[in-house]
């Protein structure tokens, strides 16, 4: 009894130990920019895992470098600028670092090719309602297979290169996001898993969406409309390796003519209930693959609803297609399933009609993002 009282004794001083507090045990504290630092980067060279570095509002000059396990946090992307120094070396505004936010800043004049704003690299931060402007290059480069970031909520917009570039086997998250006006594409994404989930990207120089050799795409939810060339682009180089082929679903693109709505080349992603609009041009345009192509809505004034070239297999279901001709369908069909199509010109209604060996119109070829 008496062994068993020292053993509860002593638990019950441990408890009040850690309770109370001890070495090496430091609480998380919030350090606040200027009160306690005049730099940004001060503070967060001073902060621990678990700290908040919360900036006030205004004008900051100065690149940063995040750390692991520390919040960075603004009074609002409206009130809290950090901007790179006129004088400094060209690189990012922001390089970030794992288990960390960046949230509540306006973030421009990174300088340089490439001058990504922000610049995640190996790293899976959050980046959360700021508005990345104004930049040399990419608004937020994200790189490499260890990067696995959320970006979420932000504006991005009037950048030199895309407003997100994610390349090299990166797999990022990108949620909400307005993203337009870019010199590039809205998002361009080479040799990554990416999921693009909800977001309206409109007016940018190049593609809306821009993919290259990607696997385990998911693009589902988003507004994508009058980027000056394709909306969307799922393109394969030769011979890669595409483990999971790409999901496109209950989107809406918008094209306002020129290249194709939505370009398909040798990768067979599956396109489902999406609503297709285009003036002045195809749809969606299927070169060397074999999508799954169904229950979507489209609408062309345009040469053909769907554009099928040489060689291709996809299967193309329970569509509804207005416009493109009395056949929708066009292109070599000799190797596609063609079902259960409503195909609607005017007063001219068909069901899946089709004509192998139908002669296609003339696309430019060019690089799309």
């Amino acid at each position: 009894m008496k062994k068993f009282n020292r053993i509860l004794i002593g638990f019950s001083v441990v408890l009040a130990f850690l309770v109370m507090g001890c070495p090496g045990l430091a609480e998380a504290k919030e350090i606040v920019v200027p009160r306690d630092y005049d730099d940004i980067q001060d503070a967060i060279d001073a902060a621990v895992t678990g700290d908040k570095v919360r900036v006030l509002a205004g004008l900051y000059a100065e690149s940063i470098t995040m750390k692991e396990g520390v919040d960075v946090l603004g009074e609002g992307a409206d009130v809290t600028t950090l901007v790179a120094l006129p004088e400094g070396p060209p690189g990012p505004v922001v390089t970030t670092a794992n288990n960390c936010t960046l949230d509540g800043f306006t973030v421009t004049g990174a300088r340089g090719r490439p001058g990504h704003a922000i610049f995640i690299k190996d790293t899976s931060p959050r980046v959360s309602n700021c508005i990345v402007r104004d930049n040399d290059y990419a608004g937020i480069g994200v790189h490499n297979s260890k990067a696995r970031p959320v970006l979420e909520n932000n504006r991005i917009h009037n950048n030199g290169g895309p407003g997100i570039a994610n390349n090299y086997g990166a797999a990022a998250t990108i949620v909400g996001n307005e993203i337009f006006a870019n010199t590039r594409a809205g998002i361009g994404s080479v040799g990554s898993a990416t999921m693009v989930r909800g977001n309206r990207i409109y007016g940018n120089g190049l593609a809306g969406i821009g993919t290259i050799s990607c696997s385990a795409l998911v693009i589902e939810g988003n507004d994508v409309h009058d980027n000056s060339g394709v909306e969307l682009s799922v393109l394969s180089v030769k011979g890669a390796v595409i483990e999971v082929e790409a999901t496109i679903d209950d989107n809406t693109f918008a094209g306002s003519g020129g290249p194709p709505a939505i370009i398909c080349e040798n990768t067979s992603p599956s396109i489902s209930k999406n609503i297709i609009t285009n003036r002045g041009s195809t749809g969606i345009m299927v070169i060397a693959a074999a999508p799954h192509i169904r229950g979507n809505s489209i609408s062309t004034d345009g040469p053909a609803g769907i554009y099928i070239k040489t060689g291709s297999a996809p299967i193309v279901e329970n569509n509804n297609i207005l416009g493109g001709g009395r056949r929708g369908i066009v292109g070599d069909t000799s190797l596609a399933v063609i079902q259960n199509n409503n195909i609607l010109d005017t007063a001219v209604t068909a069901t899946s009609p089709s004509v192998p060996g139908e002669a296609a119109p003339p696309v430019e070829e060019e690089t799309w993002f």
